[in-house]
């Protein structure tokens, strides 16, 4: 059987990501449904090396990307896929990415012509199994491939902007580890607004 740690012990083993990490905030996100830790014959937590990890990927997101327990939860989603499903090593052809999407031929073409997938020397690149994945729920939801590409270029030029003021506002620090440390809290939080307002959104649409 996998050796399996306390709640205690883990909290111990954490704390050096959230030093302020105590039984009681483990507890909180458990009954978040966050984590999902196993019990014992005598209903002990007993915490697996993947939740453990799952744990330390929620406090990291917490600390740097400072985001909400909703939207870490869409993240985790994401996170329960990749391990399901990781992503492969390198691009893929097409046929490839039709089995692993679950998309046919035709919808892997439109989906490309539109301009969500991108293609090189016939071959696609890792994350656009999860692009083609996620079109395909939306798809399936009555949208179309021509509107997907209005999602792609909006995200795309929000991207641009945010990037480019991020190094804009790295040029006044001094020293390189200074501006790249810069640049990269800017953005972390940017993404972390964006899927706020993506969740917040769908809220929104949800309640119409």
């Amino acid at each position: 059987m996998p050796e399996t740690l306390t709640i205690g012990a883990v909290v111990e083993r954490l704390r050096s990501i959230d030093p302020d990490l105590t039984v009681s905030k483990v507890r909180y996100l458990e009954s978040r449904r966050l984590i999902n830790p196993e019990r014992s014959d005598r209903g002990t937590r007993r915490f697996d090396e993947e939740t453990v990890l799952r744990l330390a990927e929620i406090l990291r997101l917490q600390r740097d990307e400072y985001l909400p327990l909703d939207v870490i939860r869409h993240r985790m989603a994401s996170w329960d896929a990749a391990a399901e499903d990781p992503l492969p090593d390198g691009p893929i052809p097409a046929d490839e990415l039709a089995t692993r999407s679950g998309l046919d031929a035709t919808t892997i073409a439109e989906l490309t012509r539109h301009g969500l997938l991108r293609v090189e020397d016939g071959r696609y690149g890792p994350w656009s199994v999860r692009i083609a994945s996620g079109a395909g729920a939306l798809l399936d939801s009555g949208l179309e491939p021509r509107h997907l590409r209005l999602l792609r270029s909006g995200i795309e030029q929000v991207t641009d902007q945010l990037t480019g003021t991020a190094r804009a506002l790295g040029k006044g620090t001094s020293g390189d580890r200074e501006r790249a440390a810069l640049v990269e809290r800017i953005e972390r939080a940017s993404r972390a607004v964006l899927d706020g307002i993506v969740s917040e959104e769908a809220d929104r649409l949800g309640s119409v």
